[in-house]
Formats: C-alpha cells, structure tokens, sequence
C-alpha cells in the first residue's frame, strides 16, 4: 500500500492528498463518527475545500493507500 501526503494539516482553508500514483483515485473522507462527508474521484491530487467544515479531525480513504487523518481547525 502505498502512503498517502495530506497537507496542510492541520488546515483551515484547503487540504491536498497526494498519492504516489498518476492514476485515477476515488478518495473517500469520514468524519469522527464515521460519516462520508466526501467521495470524489481525482487524478494526480485532491485539492479539497473544507472552509465550512466543522472543526474536529478527519479519516481520508484511498483505494489502494493506507488511511491518513487529517484536523480541521
């Protein structure tokens, strides 16, 4: 499984996810009760507008990448 780059983190604004793959990606992210907020997919990068989100920390899912946390503050 290959590690996923999520920065900046934490964040207030935008979030990048960055794989090591040019493939397509479906990126799926959870909040801490383990609801979906999000599911895209994207090719390269995910840029990610989380400015409405709730503060409190976030699961991000990757087909194929280990999972990776990111903090809304």
């Amino acid at each position: 499984q290959e590690d996923l780059r999520i920065f900046p983190n934490p964040t207030s604004d935008k979030i990048t996810i960055a794989g090591e793959t040019s493939n397509p990606f479906t990126v799926t992210i959870l909040d801490q009760v383990g609801r979906r907020v999000l599911q895209a997919e994207y090719v390269g990068q995910a840029i990610v507008d989380v400015a409405s989100w709730d503060p409190g920390v976030y699961t991000v899912q990757v087909d194929g990448a280990r999972n990776g946390t990111f903090i809304v503050q």
